[in-house]
């Protein structure tokens, strides 16, 4: 019997010790000083494509939600057969890692986990010449519920609204100079547009080399950071850490919802986080595309595709002893 007991010891031991770590890594809180425990419900959400396969997708855990908006292809050429376009495969296997991820990790280490699991698939899966310009990638955003704050985390041009208690003001979380170089883009439909070019099948000829040279710049310095299968510009996240008490609901959102803010300008930040919880986004989105659908040929308001792919997810904050 002495055998089992030192065993039994030993493993206790084993247990106190690792408890000390995950308190001194503040992953765990000691006796007589616990927290509330932070989580996220999922209050709603909506996700539709803007022709016919959705390259957006989202996900959630009990601690996190996040959203990815996958970068439609401009090649005809196809790496990943299994699904319906490069962008879907990609979004869809970050997603499945992510909800079956170690959520205990540090959110860069989470990330780059995740990913290296989705370039170990990719490998297996691709099809032909794995030429990387060719490899798909995804404007991310994430919130995340951690011991006593809030993370959010941005890599690309989605948005996280929210309204903060202590004024009532609506603010908008994640930015990157994608937004700036789909800017040029349409700065250069609206030139054709004037000199009687308005066909979108013509614009688009004429616009794609420059969406390509755009987007040879991804990962580079000097350029933007994006979320990729090799994972370079996890170094560059975008994080903010807010005290959960300023918070109730977030709103997690593609450019493609986004919108009805900077391309048609029917929204505020403001109006659109209220339409998401008073209206729902099957609504939003509703609206999204009657505007879409009346100005098909983009001359109304200029915009490289006429309909994107449109995702929101509204959370709520819970706190739990």
């Amino acid at each position: 019997m002495l055998p089992q007991i030192d065993q039994l010891v030993a493993a206790i031991e084993r247990n106190r010790i690792r408890k000390l770590a995950l308190i001194s890594s503040g992953r765990l809180s000691s006796p007589g000083t616990m927290k509330p425990t932070l989580s996220f419900d999922v209050e709603d959400s909506g996700s539709e494509p803007g022709t016919v396969h959705n390259d957006d997708c989202w996900g959630s855990v009990a601690t996190a939600a996040w959203i990815l908006d996958g970068a439609t292809g401009l090649s005809k050429k196809r790496l990943l057969p299994s699904a319906s376009t490069d962008a879907q495969w990609f979004v869809r296997a970050v997603d499945i890692e992510l909800r079956n991820a170690d959520w205990s990790e540090p959110t860069e280490t989470l990330l780059r986990s995740a990913l290296q699991r989705v370039n170990g698939r990719f490998r297996n899966e691709a099809r032909g010449t794995l030429e990387q310009a060719l490899w798909p990638f995804a404007s991310f955003a994430l919130i995340r519920a951690l011991n006593d704050h809030i993370e959010f985390v941005n890599l690309g041009d989605c948005r996280i609204l929210w309204k903060r208690r202590d004024f009532g003001g609506v603010k908008s979380f994640g930015s990157s100079r994608v937004t700036e170089l789909d800017s040029n883009v349409v700065n250069e439909i609206k030139r054709l547009h004037r000199g009687g070019t308005t066909n979108n099948e013509v614009v688009w000829e004429i616009i794609s080399p420059i969406i390509q040279a755009n987007r040879d710049l991804k990962n580079r310095p000097g350029g933007y950071w994006i979320l990729d299968i090799a994972g370079d510009g996890l170094d560059h996240l975008q994080k903010m850490e807010l005290d959960p008490s300023d918070i109730d609901k977030v709103l997690l959102c593609t450019d493609g919802y986004y919108r009805l803010v900077d391309t048609y300008l029917t929204r505020t930040v403001d109006s659109l986080l209220e339409d998401s919880m008073d209206l729902g986004i099957a609504s939003t989105i509703r609206s999204i595309r009657e505007i879409e659908r009346a100005d098909d040929r983009c001359l109304s308001f200029p915009r490289i595709k006429s309909s994107d792919d449109a995702t929101g997810v509204l959370v709520v904050v819970r706190r739990g002893q």
